[in-house]
């Protein structure tokens, strides 16, 4: 993403703790973008990426319900909406594979409002 494409995004957040989905919604907020559904299992993400066609996908990558978040990722991919992973997972067999599915990155847990923002302007 280049740093004209990340300004005044409409954002989805997909994340199953509570506490960490409305600080991620705080922390978008805070650098200028709209969060427009937040979402806690992957068959609730797929519904809202698909009914609000967001410009972007935060997308935990260990959600509640039958889906992965990278299950999820490959279910909505016909919809061309770039994904930033968020994990708290270092494991670098997650990681590679974050690596091979998108061009857009991760975020890892805790993160920051500096981290959020790098990452939105890569």
């Amino acid at each position: 993403m280049t740093k004209d494409d990340s300004m005044n995004k409409r954002i989805l957040i997909v994340e199953d703790e509570v506490i960490i989905s409305l600080d991620l919604k705080l922390t978008v907020e805070s650098l200028g973008h709209s969060v427009i559904g937040m979402a806690i299992s992957g068959e609730n993400a797929i519904k809202l990426a698909t009914e609000l066609s967001p410009d972007l996908i935060l997308m935990d990558i260990f959600i509640k319900g039958d889906l992965t978040g990278l299950e999820v990722a490959d279910k909505i991919k016909n919809l061309n909406i770039p994904i930033i992973y968020v994990t708290a997972n270092s494991n670098q067999d997650i990681i590679g594979k974050i690596n091979k599915i998108t061009k857009y990155g991760y975020v890892s847990k805790p993160f920051d409002k500096e981290k959020i923002k790098k990452v939105f302007n890569e």
